[in-house]
């Protein structure tokens, strides 16, 4: 049976419920929103664009480099393929990318 949607865009939910959840605990005293995942069609790589207030994305871009492994970890327990995809995290800065973002 042929899904409505292409696999690497699955992926990408799953990838989103899977890390939204752990960039909240990870940075308890600020407000991280994950806003889009974007898988590649070999799933090789994720790109998670994140918005975050009450932090510096400098902080942020620290911490998750320091618990990348553990993240990684998270999702290849709960996702049903071989590979696990490389993740990087792009914090969205402006309100032009917030908006180019609310359009996908």
């Amino acid at each position: 049976m042929k899904h409505p949607f292409p696999r690497h865009v699955r992926i990408a939910r799953m990838v989103q419920e899977v890390i939204a959840p752990a960039l909240q605990r990870l940075l308890p005293n600020a407000l991280i929103t994950v806003v889009h995942v974007e898988v590649s069609k070999d799933l090789s790589s994720a790109k998670i664009r994140y918005a975050l207030i009450g932090a510096s994305a400098a902080v942020a871009t620290e911490k998750l480099d320091e618990k990348m492994s553990e993240l990684r970890t998270k999702l290849a327990k709960s996702m049903p393929t071989k590979r696990i995809p490389d993740l990087i995290f792009e914090p969205i800065d402006n309100k032009q990318d917030d908006l180019k973002c609310m359009a996908l």
